[in-house]
């Protein structure tokens, strides 16, 4: 039930989200008035062993009996009030007993409790003898250097536990800059001053400088550029927009719309730009803010008034926009329509189905829009120039490319590993944990490395994340799509504060939100290099030593050939193409134009209810990222997020196990919604340990006529059952 009154946390008096109110129903760990940051920080107390249990016995039965679990007591484990611990016979952690069983019973301050050593009782997992590979394709370990990380590395291809397919390392210098008052470009006084306060005294990159005057050039011509992960593409575009609100004198509205394909990206780069614009001084004049979906309307209202007072760059994304350009609404006019500029970061996210979509969106909305000066921005493209012109709906080479091969110093050590003894998942997880044990400062809490574990799947990341913590020291939290922002908010500041050893993510962190200094970068192999050179760009910021691991997968067919032509893999040509034709997905922006036409003609829709709810119900039906609808995921009525179809119905059919945040919960029921939409409630599992896969039956009902390349096919798949069992186990052993 919705709270109905104001709940502070007991012990810093903080709000409470109904997340943290509700968290002792979702976690039997978490104390109950606590919120999130304060229930990490408690520590575990006991009482003296109760009545039945004994410490000479091997484990102990938790009285419990909601949980059942197996303890153990151990007289090197005690409170400093001499209090026995309970612990999980299986990790050693302190027990969290869901009714509080050891509990203090003299209910003072939480009591500090010995360190244990989780290292000594690490489980390791079943072995599974993996595909192997040819002894001449692996790397000589005689061509590695040596340092305590990779020589664990080494010893990882001498004990058979893995094979490592190729080595590199690279090492780049600061690169060479150009000095503020020898720019191409004259920029005002002001600008200049905040670059030195920005931390630019030294000068900018050549590239920058190059599109300083590309994007300030007049007449106006829309600029692509292109260079590496971390060398400033945020600031290339962004000095120029301060230029040309300066020279417009500061215009009271919406002047630049930056879009980007993740929130939390927007939410980043916002706080980049008005950094730098404070450092400018021009606070009272500029200001940038983002407006994405489901802010409050109080949001939406405040940020409206600041579009009358200053002029403002917005950050956002292509969903937003399609939304209420359909409806034509305040939101649309407001915070969109008046924008002279369109940004497109990392503008190679928009392939497929979700850069189709893009070229569509951008066709309607310059019919609402006028003189608008487009600017791209990529870190991995090899076709930039034809990519942007061709999803912008621009005439061919009438843009300015600015390219640069030059990046940020760096001391990258990059490994291609082939797992022999586990699975790819376990393979990661085992370096992970190799990684973190063999770090130079390992006993010093403040200069202990950070990692990114990057999954394909969200049940991987949650799998990965929960094993780790299970089997070391390492304290890890999960950052993917489907979580919370608030909760992906939080995991970020945590790593960047120190608070937790790092991160296992899925593609929601390849791109560059600023999460501080990482060491360690593990991705799962991916077919486009690309996304390997994203998340390896994320290791070694600031020129720090670091380490990326790309690891492959001995059941998929790609990493078999590139197993045996790693060069071919490390040396692809990323060319984008989208389908600008693709009949399902422009007959939906030409149903959506026509909407935006009849509003036009009647601007009062909204009061009419049957128009609103058409309207409405169109929406549901409009994503972004796809061609069809999705699954809505809640538990006890509050909604955790959504996943879309297919991918949805496949991890959330009846009875599935789905793991969110590091707990697990199992589909009570399953409900097909309007229009292709379908809503799922969950309930809590106590079925840790397992996973759950469907089983698919295909049916292709309508084929191509012989002799015709391009058509419509219809195929169902049909859920009929799943397999479930043990996720550290092969799939052969489940039931």
């Amino acid at each position: 039930q919705p709270i109905s009154y104001v709940t502070k946390c007991k012990k810093c008096g903080n709000e409470l989200t109904s997340d943290e109110f509700f968290g002792y129903l979702a976690d039997p760990g978490h104390e109950e008035g606590l919120c999130n940051k304060c229930n990490r920080e408690r520590k575990v107390g006991g009482n003296t062993i109760p009545e039945g249990y004994d410490t000479g016995q091997r484990w102990n039965t938790c009285a419990c009996h909601d949980c059942g679990n197996l303890i153990t007591f151990d007289a090197e484990f005690k409170t400093d009030a001499g209090k026995w611990i309970p612990l999980d016979s299986k990790t050693r952690q302190p027990h969290n007993c869901p009714k509080n069983m050891y509990k203090d019973s003299t209910k003072t301050k939480p009591i500090q409790h010995t360190k244990i050593d989780t290292q000594s009782s690490e489980e390791e997992p079943e072995e599974v003898e993996q595909i192997g590979i040819p002894e001449e394709l692996l790397f000589p370990l005689e061509d590695i250097p040596s340092d305590p990380i990779i020589d664990a590395i080494k010893d990882g291809q001498e004990e058979r536990q893995h094979a490592i397919l190729y080595y590199k390392h690279e090492e780049e210098d600061d690169p060479p800059k150009r000095k503020l008052d020898e720019l191409s470009s004259p920029l005002d006084p002001k600008i200049l001053q905040g670059l030195r306060n920005y931390g630019f005294g030294n000068g900018v990159l050549k590239f920058q400088d190059d599109s300083f005057q590309a994007i300030l050039r007049v007449p106006q011509k829309n600029t692509i550029i292109t260079a590496p992960t971390g060398s400033g593409k945020t600031e290339a575009f962004a000095v120029p927009i301060i230029q040309k609100i300066c020279e417009n004198n500061y215009p009271k509205k919406v002047f630049a719309l930056l879009i980007y394909p993740l929130r939390a990206l927007a939410r980043d780069q916002v706080k980049k730009i008005n950094e730098l614009i404070r450092c400018c001084k021009l606070e009272d004049e500029i200001e940038a803010f983002t407006i994405l979906g489901r802010q409050a309307k109080s949001y939406y209202d405040n940020h409206e008034a600041i579009t009358h007072k200053k002029s403002v760059i917005v950050a956002t994304n292509f969903d937003f926009v399609n939304t209420h350009l359909t409806l034509l609404d305040h939101k649309w006019k407001d915070f969109c329509q008046s924008a002279e500029i369109v940004v497109m970061d990392e503008l190679h996210s928009y392939s497929s189905f979700h850069g189709s979509n893009v070229y569509h969106l951008i066709k309607r909305m310059k019919n609402r829009m006028k003189d608008v000066q487009y600017i791209g921005s990529s870190a991995t493209l090899h076709n930039p120039q034809g990519f942007f012109e061709k999803i912008c709906g621009l005439v061919p080479l009438s843009s300015i490319p600015i390219e640069s091969n030059v990046g940020r110093k760096r001391d990258l050590h990059k490994f291609f590993i082939w797992p022999l003894k586990f699975p790819q998942r376990i393979a990661m997880e085992k370096i992970a944990k190799t990684c973190y044990k063999n770090q130079p400062n390992y006993d010093d809490q403040d200069k202990k490395s950070r990692q990114l574990i990057f999954s394909n799947t969200h049940n991987s990341a949650e799998i990965l994340a929960a094993n780790i913590e299970r089997s070391s020291k390492m304290e890890i939290d999960v950052h993917r799509g489907g979580l919370k922002q608030d909760a992906r908010n939080l995991t970020e500041e945590k790593l960047k504060a120190g608070e937790i050893d790092g991160i296992s993510c899925t593609p929601t962190l390849e791109l560059g939100i600023d999460i501080g200094t990482v060491d360690v970068s593990i991705s799962s192999f991916k077919t486009e290099y690309d996304t390997f050179t994203q998340r390896s760009g994320r290791a070694g910021r600031e020129g720090k030593k670091s380490y990326a691991f790309c690891v492959f997968n001995p059941n998929d067919a790609s990493c078999h050939y590139y197993s045996r032509n790693v060069l071919e893999y490390i040396t692809q040509i990323h060319d984008i193409e989208i389908n600008t034709d693709n009949p399902l997905i422009s007959g939906k922006h030409k149903e959506a134009a026509k909407i935006e036409e009849e509003i036009d003609r009647d601007p009062v829709w909204w009061q009419w209810k049957e128009k609103k709810n058409r309207f409405f119900a169109f929406q549901d039906t409009m994503t972004m990222r796809g061609s069809a609808g999705k699954v809505n995921i809640y538990l006890n009525g509050e909604r955790k997020g959504d996943r879309t179809i297919p991918v949805g119905y496949y991890e959330l059919h009846q009875n599935a196990i789905y793991h969110h945040g590091k707990s697990v919960y199992e589909v009570e029921s399953i409900t097909k919604m309007g229009r292709g939409n379908a809503k799922v409630n969950l309930k809590v599992s106590n079925e840790k340990d397992k996973s759950t896969r469907p089983i698919v039956v295909a049916r292709l009902t309508k084929q191509l006529e012989p002799g015709v390349k391009y058509g419509v096919i219809e195929l169902y798949r049909i859920i009929t059952g799943y397999y479930k069992g043990d996720y550290n186990k092969q799939k052969e052993e489940w039931e």
